[in-house]
């Protein structure tokens, strides 16, 4: 008897604690939902794809990576030998026009999906643009790739080339789970991982029984270390100087899910987005030591944070936003099935923090069902663009 009521306590403080977890990380504020949104002028630049993260090139300029990965996810494309590579795109701010960038001497053969994206500059025209390649090949074996592209700038015809460097290949313990890259200098950068979606050979486009149990077995373990808390997404430290282990943890940086990073050069400090707990982590880089960088500040943000970016002549941090972390779910639901979508009740939005003032929030500006899950947020001049892996274009806005 004495036991069982030692097993059915132990049972109800599990469940207690689960709960607890679900409605922590699944909350948002949405009582903020209307703030500043009124007094916003916005539109959107009509590009005929979803991207997941955009960049500021020079002064009127953006660099936006295409990304699928509903594509890259459905295994039926892979079973009939379509792999669709995934693109770069360059937009003009001033003419609201895009354009392909191709990337010359790109290596044949190498599936191109890229997700993250940090632009490291050498000198006043000439840069290095990182991009995280979640490479999957035809025989349905990926590498995560981070992929160095040289990026030209021609300012008499304002004419921008990019030409392919090398890449590094990371383990396999990494594909499919690197999220945003930072870079420090040609031989030092950071990154995140998150918890992908099963991998392709897991999908439940399978008639195979086993793969219909992998993939749900794996969403069943993935809901389940979210409500147990179990952190498993971390901040890695890539040092191409280091002889033996080029990779190497950042020590405090666990989370349910890490998303966007970014580098402030003026202060040696590194910005981390931890999306499931809705919180900015601040570490201190150590130049002597950088395995030494240190967790020195947790600020709380307003709803769940995607990728971030730290803009240095404005010295201010912003970070694409969205609602309850379920409504993913839900998106990708009615995506794939197609089944009222548009209808959605989505908030999403950015959030801009100012490091000079505490990074107390200098901006906040939320929509509904306007531009489903913002993936990144950055200011050029006094325009607001964001983008999205689900709403095809950029949306724009503006306090004009």
């Amino acid at each position: 008897m004495k036991l069982s009521i030692f097993f059915i306590s132990i049972g109800i403080a599990i469940i207690s604690y689960m709960t607890y977890n679900i409605n922590k990380y699944m909350e948002n504020s949405l009582e903020l939902r209307e703030l500043n949104s009124i007094n916003k002028n916005c539109h959107l630049i009509n590009i005929q794809t979803t991207m997941n993260y955009l960049i500021p090139f020079k002064e009127n300029y953006l660099i936006g990576s295409e990304y699928k990965p509903f594509d890259l996810y459905e295994f039926h494309s892979y079973l009939n030998n379509k792999v669709y590579n995934d693109i770069l795109y360059l937009i003009d701010v001033k003419t609201e026009k895009s354009v392909v960038i191709k990337v010359n001497d790109f290596p044949a053969g190498v599936p191109f999906h890229p997700h993250g994206l940090s632009l490291y500059k050498k000198s006043e025209n000439k840069y290095i643009l990182y991009v995280v390649n979640h490479a999957v090949d035809y025989n349905y074996i990926g590498r995560e790739r981070i992929e160095k592209i040289n990026v030209v700038y021609n300012p008499k015809d304002k004419d921008v080339k990019m030409y392919y460097d090398n890449c590094i290949i990371l383990p396999n313990e990494y594909f499919l789970r690197v999220d945003s890259i930072a870079v420090i200098n040609e031989d030092v950068f950071y990154f995140t991982t998150n918890t992908p979606f099963p991998p392709p050979r897991g999908s439940d486009d399978l008639s195979d029984l086993k793969n219909k149990i992998l993939y749900y077995s794996s969403s069943l373990i993935k809901m389940c270390l979210t409500m147990l808390n179990i952190k498993q997404c971390k901040v890695y430290l890539y040092n191409n100087k280091n002889t033996f282990n080029k990779i190497s943890v950042i020590a405090e940086s666990e989370s349910l899910l890490n998303k966007g990073i970014s580098y402030d050069k003026k202060r040696n400090l590194l910005y981390v987005m931890r999306s499931m707990e809705k919180e900015l982590n601040i570490y201190k880089i150590n130049n002597e030591d950088m395995e030494n960088t240190k967790l020195v500040k947790k600020i709380p943000i307003l709803y769940v944070g995607n990728n971030i970016y730290y803009d240095d002549d404005k010295d201010l941090i912003y970070i694409g936003i969205n609602g309850k972390m379920n409504e993913f779910d839900s998106l990708v639901y009615s995506h794939k099935k197609n089944k009222n979508f548009e209808n959605l009740g989505i908030f999403s939005g950015y959030e801009i923090i100012d490091p000079q003032n505490d990074y107390s929030i200098n901006e906040l500006t939320i929509f509904k069902n306007e531009f489903k899950w913002v993936s990144s947020s950055i200011q050029v001049k006094d325009k607001n663009y964001m983008s999205s892996i689900f709403t095809k274009g950029i949306n724009v806005c503006s306090n004009n």
